[in-house]
């Protein structure tokens, strides 16, 4: 790995004005693309071979699709008032206009306009104060003008609900600006301190921005060829500026060390690639290969989490092996400059007892220095972080001890975690799809969220324009428990496929709707085979897919990082430690996630109003990142500890000096990404809010208790063992260097 690794660093510092410049030419030009097309991204989901799918298909030969060929789909407006809506009619007509001027609107529906006087029309709620407007819109709609038109009728006194998918034009796209500007800010800080200049600064924010533009523009033009979900590029922008600007600090913080001892800028380019540029490679891959395993649900829209996840993160991998050469060699003079780290001194004073405090600390620091520059190792076993590491090798079984109770409390939780079924019910109060939720909710009842399609095939050779077949079984499918209303039918031209729109009592997230589910699917009328579709059945759908598949992606992400491991570090034991750690990082998490947003603990501190649902592909989501994040520290420390187990022979000498050598950078590296993936907390989707949480937990547990208490602990445990491989393996296997 080092070689390629350290060919594209050379090559980067030598000709780092091209480099550089071409870096944000191609960020621009990928920008402006992507600006240009618009945003293709679709929420759609469909579950190969499950029931759901196969209704689909029925659905579309009867001619109840979404018309995504022609490019316009029909969107719900409920409009409600205080009183009976016909009162409003003038009101209602009016809205109806302003919707029907939008540019991209191709049709308003209002059944207020056509109904003679007295009569209830279709489209009005039972209670009498609701209406339904049906507008069919194509893509390209002018989103200010659609929101001009509702906020003018809510200035009139109505109640205005948008449906999908027409709310993606009202509300403003998921709103991760301010996060992102949080994070950065935090970010900046935590580089101020832990690398003690402003320059060397400069260069994690500056290749995280440049590769997460880059990335996140590609990943838009891509969304035009496949189906993107639109939760990825607030997601894949979280990861990619975490690990972005991890990687340029790991390389920033080992280039200052490679420019005192090699003062030519590309060479000090070279030796820097040859080693964290090498580990940054590594884990970048690592953490890449993990999220893709998402592919085996079998399910694009969570395929394509992790494919959209990880492209991103191999484009800021990328301009961390190129952009970061060439910015550092670029700065090197400035880089090279002598300097005093933060808390080694203080501004002159203007007593002489404080000028003699600073004049002494100069000069300890100075002797500091020039120790550290004679004995390297002196100097480290010297630092806090190895008396640290002396404290939890000295008495290893009561640091695992310690460590585990305080993560199996953590995680414990967690056994209660259910793959639930989220919905728009689960957002903050004020936003629109919440306002759309709670209207139809209110006047047309709970289970008009989860509106479900029973599809039924037909033999044709029985049917006919009185068919009884179709009448039957919609008095069947009105019998079953569960349901509120179900419409007329709608059949196929030759008779061979019908549909029921069904509408349950309960909401999308009740476990007595997926029952209901089941017992549509368990209905078997003669002459017809019945399917149960609809975005909540195909939800369900997911879910029984997701539980099927997590134990064999948990196994494939396990075997494969486990592999890497051995190829990179030849030994058998570490591999396995690894796998352990990172797992237990990943239950804490789940543990956190499962308490706070299904139980409820403390949820209203991220804006919420109660205890939500977690979708069920979320907790997969969360263990391939997790699990590729927290291998992200694993590589760095071990690269660490193997150099010095190398050196001293020595193998508790080794992980002492290991966490030594990497604890304030790999601190200062968990302190961004927790910062980060903090900062999103503040989007209004619980979806990115659970992110936010279970990886800002899972960093702050993986880079405290677990990398520099238990993993330690258990590696002194180990000891000499801890890089045993037999010599047959060794010979047979390849050779990858970290």
């Amino acid at each position: 790995m080092p070689r390629p690794v350290i060919a594209l660093a050379r090559f980067s510092a030598r000709h780092r004005r091209l480099v550089l410049a071409g870096w944000v030419l191609l960020a621009v030009a990928l920008l402006a693309g992507s600006r240009a097309l618009g945003s293709a991204l679709d929420d759609d989901l469909s579950v190969p071979g499950s029931d759901s799918a196969a209704a689909a298909e029925v659905l579309g030969t009867v001619g109840g699709s979404d018309g995504a060929a022609d490019e316009v789909a029909t969107s719900s407006v409920l409009v409600a008032s205080d009183g009976p809506v016909a009162d409003r009619a003038a009101d209602v007509a009016a809205l109806a206009a302003s919707l029907a001027a939008v540019d991209g609107v191709t049709g308003v529906t209002d059944p207020l306009a056509d109904a003679a006087p007295g009569d209830r029309p279709a489209g009005v709620s039972p209670d009498g104060r609701a209406v339904t407007l049906r507008v069919a819109a194509q893509d390209d709609v002018d989103a200010p003008a659609l929101r001009a038109a509702v906020s003018e009728a809510r200035d009139d006194g109505l109640d205005v609900g948008v449906g999908q998918p027409l709310v993606r034009d009202l509300e403003p796209a998921a709103d991760s600006r301010v996060s992102e500007v949080v994070g950065l800010a935090a970010a900046v800080l935590v580089l101020l301190v832990a690398l003690g200049s402003a320059v060397a600064m400069t260069v994690p924010i500056a290749t995280a921005l440049v590769g997460v533009v880059g990335g996140l523009s590609a990943l838009q033009l891509l969304g035009h060829a496949v189906t993107i979900p639109t939760v990825v590029p607030t997601l894949a922008t979280m990861i990619g500026l975490g690990v972005g600007i991890d990687y340029a600090l790991f390389q920033v913080a080992r280039h200052t060390e490679s420019l005192r001892a090699t003062p030519d800028r590309v060479e000090a380019a070279a030796v820097t690639a040859a080693t964290s540029g090498s580990a940054v490679a590594f884990a970048g891959v690592t953490v890449a290969v993990a999220i893709s395993a998402l592919a085996v649900t079998g399910v694009d829209f969570v395929s394509w989490l992790g494919f959209g996840t990880a492209v991103v993160v191999l484009v800021v991998l990328l301009a961390a092996l190129t952009f970061t050469p060439a910015l550092l060699a670029t700065l090197a003079p400035r880089l090279a400059r002598p300097r005093r780290r933060w808390g080694r001194g203080r501004a002159a004073a203007s007593d002489q007892a404080a000028a003699s405090d600073q004049a002494a600390a100069s000069d300890q620091a100075a002797a500091s220095d020039q120790a550290a520059a004679s004995d390297p190792a002196a100097a480290l076993d010297a630092t806090r972080w190895a008396g640290f590491a002396r404290l939890v090798t000295r008495r290893p079984w009561v640091s695992v001890a310690v460590s585990s109770l305080v993560l199996g409390a953590m995680a414990l939780p967690a056994a209660s975690m259910t793959l639930g079924q989220g919905s728009d019910g689960d957002r903050p109060l004020g936003t629109e799809r919440r306002t759309a939720y709670d209207l139809t909710a209110e006047h047309l009842g709970a289970g008009a969220n989860a509106t479900l399609v029973v599809a039924a095939t037909l033999d044709p050779a029985a049917s006919g324009p009185d068919d009884p077949r179709a009448a039957g079984l919609r008095a069947d499918v009105a019998a079953v428990e569960g349901v509120a209303a179900v419409a007329a039918p709608q059949l196929a031209a030759d008779g061979s496929a019908l549909t029921l729109r069904v509408t349950p009592t309960t909401d999308p997230a009740d476990p007595a709707t997926a029952d209901l589910v089941g017992r549509l699917r368990a209905l078997d009328p003669a002459g017809a085979e019945v399917h149960v579709g609809g975005q909540t059945a195909a939800r369900l759908d997911l879910s029984d897919r997701i539980a099927e598949r997590l134990p064999w992606l948990v196994l494939a992400t396990v075997a494969v990082a486990a592999l890497l491991l051995v190829l990179a570090f030849r030994s058998i034991a570490v591999p396995l430690k690894a796998a352990a750690m990172d797992l237990v990082s990943v239950a804490a998490a789940y543990g956190v996630v499962t308490a706070v947003f299904e139980w409820g603990w403390g949820v209203g501190l991220l804006g919420l109003d109660g205890p939500v649902s977690v979708d069920a592909y979320v907790p997969m989501m969360l263990f391939a990142v997790l699990f590729g994040l927290s291998m992200d520290y694993e590589v760095f420390l071990l690269s660490s500890v193997r150099e010095h187990w190398r050196a001293t022979g020595d193998a508790t000498l080794a992980v002492r000096r290991g966490v030594a050598s990497t604890g304030r950078v790999i601190t200062a590296a968990a302190a961004i990404m927790l910062a980060v993936f903090g900062s999103f907390v503040r989007v209004d989707d619980p979806t990115i809010k659970v992110f936010g949480v279970g990886l800002a937990v899972a960093v702050l547990v993986d880079a405290t208790l677990v990398r520099c208490v238990l993993g330690p602990a258990v590696m002194a445990l180990m000891g000499r063992w801890s890089w045993w491989l037999p010599p047959r393996l060794d010979r047979v296997l390849p050779r990858v260097e970290v």
